[in-house]
Formats: C-alpha cells, sequence, structure tokens
C-alpha cells in the first residue's frame, strides 16, 4: 500500500497535453483465397476455415502537426506487409529529423499569474520559464519550470488503424521481424487480439477502442455535423465529383481472390459483393452507386477501383480521427495519440478537467474490507410469461374480461447516472463505538460533506414481503435445493435437472442480512421502505465531492 503523502491521484500526465506532432492512417486489403478443404476436422472443432487472408495492398498516409498531408502511398503486391513496414520506417526517420528543437520566436507578452499547463498560480518562489512549440517556434506561455519538463513528449510516430485490434494487427505482427524493429513491446487483450504493439518510435493504436463504430457510421456522423473535410478537400482537390466520396465506399471483398482480378475491366455482378460474415448481399441501390463511382472517377480495371477504395478509406479515417482529436484538444486539452483506449483517455481527461485531487488507501484491511463488499450484477429471471388482454391485438382480446396491457420500462445509464452523484475523494477512516451511538442514519442526507459505508444487520418483516416483489438489499447467497418451492423441485425432478455444487449468488430475497455493507443513502432508503436495522457493526467514513 502506499505511504501517507504518496496517495495522491490527480492528473500529471501533461505531456499528453500538447498535439502531437505527426499522425499516420491506414488500411490493409486483403485476398481472400478458397479454401477447399476443412482444417482441422469437423468432428473436433466448430471452426471450419472458408477462406485465407493473404494481404495484398495498403494505403498510407502521414499528416503533420498543422494536420496537413506531408505523404501519401499506396502499393498492391504480393509483398504488401513487408513494403509498409519498409516504407513507415523510412517515414520515421523523416519525421525524427523534424524533430529538433527550434529557439523560441521573439515574444514581448508580459509574465502572466498562473502557469499555462496546469493552471495554478505563481508563487513567490516558483521558478517561472516560457515555454514554446519545438516545431512551429511559438510561445505558448509562461510555466512552472517543473511543468515544462513534464510537457516535453517522448518522440513516437502514432499509426492509426480503425480495427487494428481484431484484424490489421495479425497481418502485420505475422510478417514482424528484426530486419523492421530493434525492439517491439504489446499490450494484448489475449494470445488473440492485441490492444496497441509499438515497434521501435512507431506505436499502432486502434481508432475502434476510441470510436467503436463502423466508418460508414462515423463518416456519416462527420456530414451530418457540417464537418468542412479539410484533409478530403486537400487530397482530392482537383476532382470535379468529389462530393461523392464523402461515405465509406462498396467493396466486394470476397471477390478479390487473386490477383487477375485486378485487370478485369468492369465491377462484377451485383452478386460478387454478396458479404459471407453478415450472410447478405448488397441492396440495388448501393451496387449502382459503387458503378457509378467507378465511372465518374475513370476507374479503368477493378484494381483501379481498388486504389479509389482503399485511399479514400485511409482519408477518411484521417478526418474523422482528427476531427476527434481536436475535439478533445478543445474540450479537455488532451490528445488521445498518447493513450490507447477510451477508458485511458476519459480516465485522465476526468482528472485534467476537474482538477481533483484523489486520496487512495493505505490502510490494506480498509481496502479489502471494501474490496470483498463489491457485489456486480444481481441473478434473477429476466423473461417471464406475462399475457395481456389488448383490444389492439385481437387474437387474444377477451372483451368479457378486464383490459390489461404491458409495458417494457427500462432505465438507461445507471452507471453513468451513478457516476455524477456525490463521490468519495478523501479522508478515509472507520469510526469509533461512541461515534457510531452518536449517529442516525434517517438524518443523513445525499447534500452533506461527508458520507459513510456502514455494516449492519437487517431483517425483512415477514408483512412486506407480499407487497415486495423486487426485495431490497440483495446479497450473496448460497442456494440450496431445501430453499427452493415445492414447484420448482418439480420442475427439476422433472426435467433430470442438477444443481452445480457452486451456487453461490448475488440474489434479491427476504432472509435476514448479517454482515451486510452498504453505502448509507442505500441503507436510508431501505429502512425507508420498511427493513428493520438490528444492529450497527462498523462504520467507515469518507469525505466526498458534490456531485
Amino acid at each position: 500500500m502506499p505511504a501517507i503523502g504518496e496517495n495522491i491521484i490527480k492528473f500529471s500526465n501533461f505531456a499528453k497535453s500538447s498535439y502531437h506532432p505527426f499522425s499516420i492512417y491506414t488500411d490493409f486489403e486483403c485476398m481472400l483465397i478458397p479454401i477447399s478443404t476443412s482444417m482441422p476436422s469437423t468432428s473436433t472443432s466448430f471452426t471450419c476455415a472458408v477462406e485465407q487472408h493473404v494481404p495484398y495492398s495498403y494505403s498510407m498516409l502521414c499528416l503533420d502537426f498543422n494536420d496537413r498531408i506531408i505523404f501519401h502511398h499506396y502499393y498492391c503486391r504480393d509483398d504488401a506487409v513487408e513494403n509498409f513496414l519498409h516504407k513507415l520506417k523510412q517515414l520515421c526517420s523523416e519525421c525524427s529529423k523534424m524533430h529538433r528543437i527550434l529557439p523560441m520566436a521573439k515574444c514581448n507578452k508580459p509574465c502572466s499569474t498562473k502557469c499555462h499547463i496546469c493552471g495554478k498560480q505563481f508563487l513567490k518562489n516558483d521558478k517561472i520559464v516560457r515555454d514554446h512549440n519545438h516545431f512551429t517556434s511559438v510561445f505558448r506561455g509562461y510555466a512552472h519550470n517543473k511543468c515544462n519538463l513534464l510537457y516535453r513528449k517522448t518522440f513516437f510516430i502514432p499509426v492509426i488503424i480503425h480495427n487494428l485490434r481484431g484484424y490489421d494487427s495479425h497481418l502485420i505482427l505475422q510478417k514482424l521481424s528484426s530486419k523492421y524493429a530493434k525492439s517491439i513491446s504489446i499490450i494484448p487483450v489475449n494470445s488473440q487480439n492485441f490492444t496497441t504493439f509499438q515497434i521501435d518510435q512507431i506505436k499502432f493504436l486502434d481508432s475502434f477502442q476510441f470510436l467503436s463504430t463502423s466508418l460508414a457510421t462515423l463518416v456519416e456522423n462527420l456530414v451530418i455535423s457540417n464537418h468542412s473535410f479539410p484533409i478530403f478537400n486537400e487530397f482530392y482537390s482537383n476532382e470535379k465529383n468529389k462530393f461523392l466520396l464523402k461515405r465509406k465506399g462498396i467493396f466486394p471483398y470476397s471477390y478479390f481472390s487473386s490477383p487477375a482480378v485486378l485487370n478485369e475491366t468492369c465491377l462484377p455482378l451485383k452478386e460478387a459483393f454478396y458479404n459471407a460474415l453478415t450472410n447478405s448481399h448488397i441492396t440495388n441501390d448501393k451496387y449502382n452507386f459503387a458503378q457509378l463511382i467507378f465511372r465518374s472517377f475513370r476507374c479503368k480495371t477493378f484494381g483501379d477501383y481498388l486504389k479509389l477504395y482503399q485511399q479514400l478509406d485511409v482519408i477518411l479515417l484521417a478526418e474523422v480521427f482528427t476531427s476527434f482529436r481536436q475535439k478533445c484538444m478543445a474540450y479537455y486539452n488532451l490528445d488521445p495519440c498518447p493513450f490507447i483506449t477510451a477508458a485511458d483517455l476519459t480516465w485522465n481527461a476526468g482528472l485534467n478537467f476537474t482538477k481533483v485531487e484523489l486520496e487512495i488507501f493505505t490502510d490494506a484491511n480498509m481496502y479489502l474490507w471494501v474490496e470483498n463488499n463489491i457485489r456486480d450484477g444481481i441473478c434473477y429471471i429476466g423473461k417471464r410469461y406475462s399475457c395481456s388482454n389488448n383490444p389492439f391485438v385481437p387474437e387474444i382480446f377477451d372483451p368479457k374480461r378486464e383490459e390489461s396491457y404491458i409495458i417494457a420500462v427500462d432505465a438507461s445509464n445507471l452507471y453513468g447516472y451513478t457516476m455524477t452523484q456525490s463521490l468519495p475523494i478523501s479522508n478515509f477512516k472507520f469510526l469509533s463505538e461512541s461515534e457510531i451511538k452518536n449517529l442516525n442514519v434517517l438524518d443523513l442526507s445525499a447534500k452533506d460533506d461527508i458520507g459513510y459505508f456502514l455494516e449492519v444487520d437487517l431483517s425483512y418483516p415477514s408483512t412486506l414481503h407480499d407487497s415486495h416483489d423486487f426485495p431490497l438489499a440483495p446479497d450473496h447467497t448460497e442456494i440450496t435445493f431445501d430453499m427452493f418451492s415445492p414447484y420448482q423441485k418439480k420442475l427439476i425432478k422433472n426435467h433430470g435437472l442438477k444443481l452445480s455444487k457452486q451456487n453461490r449468488k448475488l440474489t434479491p430475497c427476504f432472509y435476514t442480512k448479517y454482515n451486510y455493507v452498504v453505502h448509507y443513502l442505500n441503507l436510508k432508503f431501505y429502512l425507508e421502505k420498511g427493513m428493520v436495522l438490528q444492529k450497527f457493526i462498523m462504520f467507515y467514513v469518507f469525505d466526498k465531492n458534490l456531485g
């Protein structure tokens, strides 16, 4: 456990508060070669391989610190991954040469009263320095010397790929060797998927880990928001029909099964656009649109169409992710590129935006007391039989009976709503017995500056059982055979069911709760609804923010 004085979490990633100078966007396309045999045997495996994915082409785009295109490249041959790694290594070397420290431009701005990095006021003995952008030499502001040192970035080149974790990472890592990398670091999800990996100074990021929807949807959202598409317009500056390209392209993935296809002088029939993964055909409108793109952009072969499709994918990805980066800088003063997932970014954004300083436990017993009482989700029957007598459903409506209806009610964003409430932040301690005696739970309020977790015994009066269809205070309970009703026991016998040895479930029930740990507002709610407090065992108190 951390020592007292070293147990504060606050925002300190100041190096991630400046806009990253370079970003690379990439997309691979594979030939899908049909597999005529099933390996392994279908009698021993549920997986049936039907196509082999062979990377055959890629498109790459690099933006500078002004989000201008400084390099783009398309390649289409059977050594696509090897060529990609070679080009990437060259590009990284060129960007490294640009990563030089320029002297600060002359600036006559008077000294500020607070640090432009951390936002805190300068004190009398603080060492104040003038901070500037090392790429543009532009003066950024006055800062604490310590903040300015933390502001310096560790140089790396981010390579952004949509669905890197689930697909493209496999293509790249299979071809990786010491020829292309001196060092490699990987953050895996499991043995098959990798959240991110870094080759020397090249860091691969999955844009899907930040924007978890399809590229088609992301582009549609940009169009709806009246985005100006500056990168797109720069790349397609001379195209008269470029307005047709502000959407995800359409491509017959399974049809691209050999290099010979690239020389065909027209698009294949609509049936060739069948998607084996989704078991669906494209619509007539989409097929007609693909034909329109083929004609409008003067494609002479299927290979030309592939190049157009792939370059467009990368341009649109760059447009989407750059817009996301700019919004994160505007709202949270953070660039997503140094992070690896939305969760990582969100945590730092919360710390930076609120300027909160969170105290963490220094007492192992206190930590274990809280950890051992994390409950997760309750176990219940989600699908129940219910029959309405609805006049709008004539096949079941009985006019002789009273009308009844079924309505589905759900509460959304439960976690998000909870996180907006007052939360523990500091001064964690256990109360003494004398302090416990002077505390009345029903007098406590959500507006109080301090909060409590309590360990109590609670009983559930039998007078409440019939009216409480959804019992309060769910608890981890070992479910045994003698707890079942006669009807449940009959079902178990008739269907030959067997109970597993481990039947500990978080269950809403009417049993007495012993050593039940609960938030004070939940306990207050339970008592107001009729549960009976038998005794206090332990109190744990904390300061909180006010939501």
